[in-house]
């Protein structure tokens, strides 16, 4: 400033660069036209989680596929038995072991040792084995989502004493107390339906309603740790502060804010409980704990036979091709929605 001075020079003013003092054209506050909007729709598609998520969905054919697979197999369990002139447990005189398509009789499938039509009963074996599937993976859902939100959100003792209920339910053989349960309970719950009690219930069955409770009691907690993990993550979140700052209880935080915002991992979870379950009830159904007779699954099925394998495989190949074919579409729509709900997972 000085050397500016000696040379005769004025000093330079710095430019005012207040804010306030900025001023903007009426021109660019002016409403966009037709055009801008339709060309900045085009740029960029407005979508949400799920719309982004049903178009990776989509992109994946073999997923998409094994859905379409389940949508016909349950179009096939609860629609075919009305179409079929047959019913279950129909025993036709002189119809006895049919090969399938090869007599003038409508038997697509043959029909079993008793002359009972084999493509309705798969029918309804399907129907049995994807209820189990269904129902016990509600069951599992609304079990382990619960116990594993309140004991990642509590934390502190009440979470250390919860998961040690857990690791005790896994230490313990899963087969072993299936198997246990299903015998102490299928004769209680036989007796109280002959007694006229549970009546809204009695049509499935003992074997059938021992296998809900079964699962009930068992198999939630792998859905209770994981569902636990997903809250202890979005425990420290901050629309979880928000909520506790505006005085929201904490029943409302769990189910209103944070178990919602988990809702990606519970459904993929649950879509792998199904196979699961139906397997189990296959199994059970195969040594004899399973549905009450004349009542048919698909473990049932293959069960029954066993012992005309060597001259009729078609009565066990068929019921078990079923089988195999719900589980491999189970779960490879189970990898799908995993692939389609996880925001990790885009391209």
């Amino acid at each position: 400033m000085e050397k500016e001075r000696a040379a005769g020079k004025a000093p330079v003013k710095a430019k005012n660069t207040n804010l306030f003092t900025f001023h903007l054209s009426p021109d660019l506050l002016a409403p966009a036209t037709r055009e801008e909007k339709e060309y900045l729709v085009q740029m960029r598609e407005s979508t949400t989680y799920w719309k982004d998520a049903m178009r990776r969905f989509r992109k994946n054919k073999v997923a998409l596929l094994c859905g379409c697979i389940i949508v016909l197999l349950l179009f096939f369990a609860w629609v075919g038995p009305v179409l079929m002139p047959y019913a279950y447990d129909q025993q036709v005189r002189g119809e006895e072991r049919l090969a399938p398509m090869l007599s003038p009789y409508f038997h697509p499938f043959g029909t079993d040792q008793l002359g009972r039509d084999l493509m309705v009963r798969i029918m309804v074996g399907t129907r049995i084995s994807l209820t189990i599937g269904i129902v016990s993976s509600v069951i599992i859902l609304l079990i382990g989502t619960t116990y594993g939100a309140i004991a990642g959100y509590t934390g502190g003792w009440v979470d250390n004493a919860m998961m040690r209920v857990v690791e005790v339910l896994y230490a313990v053989p899963d087969v072993l107390i299936v198997i246990l349960l299903n015998i102490s309970l299928k004769e209680p719950l036989q007796k109280l339906f002959d007694s006229g009690g549970l009546r809204a219930v009695s049509s499935l069955g003992s074997g059938l309603l021992s296998i809900f409770i079964t699962f009930a009691l068992l198999y939630w907690v792998s859905m209770a740790r994981i569902v636990r993990g997903q809250i202890l993550v979005l425990k420290s979140a901050e629309y979880v502060t928000a909520a506790k700052a505006l005085g929201a209880r904490n029943g409302r935080i769990i189910f209103r804010h944070m178990v919602p915002n988990s809702i990606g991992t519970i459904i993929v979870t649950t879509m792998f409980q199904v196979p699961m379950a139906i397997f189990t009830e296959s199994f059970l159904s195969f040594i004899g704990l399973g549905v009450s007779a004349p009542l048919a699954s698909l473990g049932s099925l293959v069960n029954d036979a066993l012992n005309g394998f060597q001259s009729y495989p078609y009565r066990l190949l068929i019921p078990a091709g079923f089988i195999a074919l719900i589980i491999l579409s189970m779960n490879q729509l189970g990898d799908g929605l995993r692939d389609a709900l996880d925001p990790r997972l885009r391209e």
